[in-house]
């Protein structure tokens, strides 16, 4: 059974009013940049570390490991390819010579967690949407590293640049890590762990209010943008196409054919639809990168995915059926 277009449509319809929320807050001077800063801390410390955690434990086995092991070397490939389109990408549709580090950047790394884990918590029924979880989480421990050390490479042009280890060791890697490893171990698992005693109750309470948070979060930092130049459609236009049209409609195809579960087929292609990851932002502003074009060009795609991950999802579920 296929996820029907107008569920999709209604489920991110639903996650938008949400994350306007986020951007009246901003607008209105209710949020500060500090404020921002401090939300994106609290849900990368507290919330999602939680719901990676309780997803490991309650779905993590080393059966379900060797099943799902496709799922990371799906998204490390997607990567690549993406990186293969954004290199072609930027010569037939002449990007910007001077813009096209950040065209490689944004068009090879996607918002991977953010905007994925509320839209599978508000389309699929819980137990699945818990394995979907499980998916993302082990998206997050390949492409995490990756992002913060050739996406910052990439972003900030300084020749030898050193990447801290343990900025690679987030608090969300740190839950998947102890998650799966306290799912293997069934007493403490069944003493701390399980429905009804106190701290799965306090983690899950946690856990629980990570998608509105999120979409919270994405609504301010879009109400945050500073938009003070033109647009620049040269660069604007590729991104969108790469990104949003042409990199879901070659992985959706590939993945039909791929002999893995189908919740995988659905994880990978749903990764292939999302716009560009906004912990770019991130990176921009902490090595002092101008943000003009950055800050658009994120603008544009996420009102562009609106459209288009509604649509890609339909597609992708009329032919890969999860439900």
């Amino acid at each position: 059974m296929s996820i029907t277009f107008s569920v999709t449509i209604f489920a991110v319809i639903k996650l938008f009013l949400i994350s306007l929320g986020g951007f009246i807050l901003v607008k209105a001077k209710v949020f500060k940049q500090e404020s921002i800063s401090d939300l994106s801390r609290l849900i990368l410390y507290l919330p999602l570390p939680a719901l990676v955690f309780l997803t490991m434990l309650d779905r993590f086995s080393l059966k379900l490991l060797c099943d799902c092991i496709s799922m990371p070397l799906a998204a490390m490939i997607m990567t690549a390819l993406a990186a293969a389109l954004a290199l072609a990408g930027a010569r037939l549709m002449s990007v910007p010579k001077e813009n096209r580090t950040l065209f490689y950047a944004m068009i090879m790394f996607g918002n991977s967690w953010y905007l994925p884990i509320p839209l599978v918590m508000s389309i699929l029924p819980e137990p699945m949407a818990k394995d979907a979880i499980m998916l993302i989480s082990l998206v997050i421990l390949v492409i995490s590293p990756v992002m913060w050390t050739l996406g910052v490479f990439l972003i900030a042009h300084k020749p030898g640049l050193r990447i801290p280890f343990k900025s690679l060791i987030t608090p969300p890697v740190i839950g998947i890590v102890l998650g799966g490893i306290f799912s293997l171990i069934p007493p403490i698992k069944q003493f701390f762990f399980t429905d009804g005693r106190f701290i799965y109750d306090s983690i899950k309470l946690l856990a629980d209010s990570t998608a509105p948070l999120v979409m919270i979060l994405l609504g301010a930092v879009m109400g945050a943008l500073e938009i003070k130049k033109s647009m620049k459609w040269s660069f604007i236009i590729p991104l969108a196409i790469i990104k949003l049209f042409i990199l879901p409609a070659i992985v959706i195809p590939i993945t039909y054919f791929l002999p893995i579960p189908n919740m995988v087929k659905f994880m990978i292609a749903l990764q292939a639809m999302v716009p560009p990851a906004t912990n770019l932002i991130v990176i921009i502003k902490i090595y002092n990168r101008p943000a003009d074009l950055i800050s658009i060009s994120m603008l544009v795609t996420y009102l562009i995915a609106l459209i288009t991950i509604p649509l890609f999802l339909y597609i992708t579920t009329s032919f890969i059926p999860i439900i």
